[in-house]
Parts: structure tokens; sequence; C-alpha cells
């Protein structure tokens, strides 16, 4: 009897403390980050970012891997730079995977895989257009569907154009004309007080880049526009602060974006 209690006791033991530390894990990873961002050639590394040398923080964190091959933040930073630095597709998914391994129980791995799945569309775009014998007919129709965008651009800005005319010159407005003036509701919703689209956005608890592209462009994809834009301010694009006021670029209606 006394025996199965002390059994008892010890499996209860081991139960809690796996549930203590599946509620830390994520917190851990968030420390391990910080901790792997203080290591000297990462700092100097992101330092040269700053400074517009990319050439030479590629070089300090090849540095710093081959020091330690378990740095995962130095791992990370250098997918990003030959990810969007040298157009290095290949190199920049194997340190995406090899961050994904060595942080396995990162908040950011979804987005981390959303970057994969980009990596890996931009080198077959890239492969494709280096092939001999492109199809022709195929850039025909590519130039053809951008000189479409341009013209229904200008379409709907000389409709608004109109619209805010009508607007401004009869007082008796239509209602229709009043709906397309003000903005929706559910795109009120989407920031905060004093917050609009095309201007800033408050960074709330569990925001990614990913999930705030998906609320002020619907489009998930976007993410890299919004680090781009918020370079000064972000480190990487996995470091968001609640609170944080980022910069929320326009994008004109069927203007391309970086990928």
């Amino acid at each position: 009897m006394v025996r199965s209690i002390r059994i008892y006791n010890v499996v209860l033991g081991l139960m809690l403390g796996i549930l203590i530390m599946a509620g830390g894990c994520k917190k851990a990873v968030r420390d391990y980050d910080e901790m792997e961002s203080r290591d000297p050639l990462v700092r100097r590394a992101r330092s040269k970012v700053r400074e517009g040398d990319k050439n030479a923080a590629v070089n300090l964190l090849n540095r710093a891997i081959e020091k330690k091959p378990c740095l995962a933040q130095a791992h990370l930073d250098i997918a990003l730079l030959y990810d969007d630095f040298k157009k290095d597709y290949i190199r920049a998914i194997y340190h995406y995977q090899r961050y994904l391994e060595l942080r396995p129980q990162t908040e950011k791995k979804e987005m981390i895989e959303d970057w994969i799945r980009g990596a890996r569309m931009s080198f077959i775009t890239m492969l494709s257009d280096q092939l001999p014998g492109r199809n022709k007919r195929v850039y025909v129709l590519e130039q053809e569907n951008a000189d479409l965008k341009v013209a229904l651009q200008r379409v709907r800005k000389n409709l608004a154009g109109k619209l805010m005319d009508s607007s401004a010159g009869v007082s008796g407005t239509s209602i229709a004309q009043k709906e397309v003036l003000k903005p929706q509701p559910e795109e009120k919703s989407k920031f905060g007080a004093g917050e609009s689209f095309g201007r800033i956005y408050r960074v709330k608890p569990n925001d990614t880049l990913s999930t705030i592209a998906a609320k002020v462009y619907e489009d998930p994809n976007r993410w890299k526009l919004l680090y781009h834009a918020n370079r000064k301010t972000l480190d990487e694009p996995g470091m968001l602060r609640v609170g944080q006021v980022l910069i929320i670029p326009e994008i004109e209606s069927g203007g391309d974006y970086e990928q």
C-alpha cells in the first residue's frame, strides 16, 4: 500500500512538471532568443544591417554559426538576409528550417513556415525566368495584365473624384454615394482609437506580421511589406511588442508588392 502511494506521488509530480514546462515553453523560447541576440557576433551583424552593410552582416553571422552551430537566432537572422537581400532561397530555407529544429516550440513557427513557402515559390519563379525559350506569349499576357491593372486603377480614381465632387456640390447626395465615401464598419474594427487604414497600427497580444497583414490587407503574405516599412523599429519580423506602433503603407488596388 505504501509503495503504491509513493508511485502515485512520483507519477503525479512528473505530470505536474510536464504541465508547468509546457506552459512556460513559449516564454523560454523568447528568453533564449533574447539571450542569443546578445551574442557579440549577432549584435555586430545587426549593427552592420542598420548601417546598410548587409554583406558584412552575412559574414559575421556565418562566423557565429561556425563557432556555435546551435545558435538559433543567428540561423534566423541569416535566413532573412539570404531571403530578402541575397535572394539565395536555398540557403534561406535551410537556415529557416534549422531555426525551427532548434526552437520547435517557438510562437513564430507558423510565420516562419510561411516564409519557407514564400522562399520556395521565389526559387521556382527564379528558375522559370532563367529557363531558355520561355514562352513569349506568357510574357505578353503578363504585360497586358499589368496594363489592365493600371487602367483599372485610373478608372477607380476618376470615379472616386467624381463622387467627391458631386457630394461637395449637391446637398442631396444619395445614400449610395454616402455609403461609398464613408469607411466601412469592418475597416474601423481593425484598428484602435485614432488609427486608420493606410496610416498606423498598434500591436495587440498574439499579433504577428502575418496576422496583421491578414487584418489590414486581407492577405497574410503581405507581411514583408509591413516588415520593410518598419525596419527602423523592428530588428527582426518576430520581435513585436504589445502596444508598438507600426506604419501601414498604402497599397494601390491591383499594385504589386515585394514578396
